[in-house]
């Protein structure tokens, strides 16, 4: 559910109210899903309220990466569990459900006594499906605290702390 956000009262000009992409008059709605607008006169007209034919506000492209579903601690050498789930959102936030792009995790940071890098072993690399990827067996190489990376090209985010 969205909300119309801006300035959504004008007044008439020549028998019409129109409403822009930029300026004092922008209107625009907060989420996604499908709409219809209703039009109406205030200050006691007697004229009907019209409302607009259904139209669909998709979401953008995928901008940045959200984990859902953050990695738990775990033993080296042992998948992570519960898996890993990551979203892919576009700018405005909202869940890009149209995305089946590939998300990639990676040790963004790691410290631990075996040194300063680890890897990950196990399916780091998934197409999204709706938006979402789950990473169901990933497991880091040594005993540590960590911090993953999950790309899908310019989108990107990081993981909480694990160890």
């Amino acid at each position: 559910m969205g909300f119309l956000i801006g300035n959504p009262v004008l007044r008439t000009v020549s028998g019409a109210a129109t409403w822009s992409a930029s300026g004092s008059n922008q209107v625009y709605i907060s989420g996604t899903g499908d709409y219809t607008l209703t039009v109406a006169q205030i200050g006691g007209s007697s004229q009907p309220s019209t409302v607009s034919a259904q139209f669909t506000v998709a979401p953008g492209p995928p901008t940045l990466t959200s984990f859902t579903t953050h990695p738990a601690d775990a033993q080296a050498g042992v998948a992570i569990s519960p898996g890993i789930v990551v979203e892919l959102k576009d700018s405005a936030g909202n869940l890009a459900t149209d995305s089946t792009a590939t998300v990639t995790l990676t040790v963004y940071s790691f410290s631990g006594p075996g040194g300063s890098s680890s890897a990950l072993e196990g399916s780091v690399s998934v197409a999204a499906v709706g938006g979402v990827a789950t990473f169901a067996a990933v497991k880091g190489t040594l005993a540590g605290d960590y911090v993953l990376k999950a790309a899908a090209g310019a989108a990107e985010g990081l993981s909480n702390t694990f160890t």
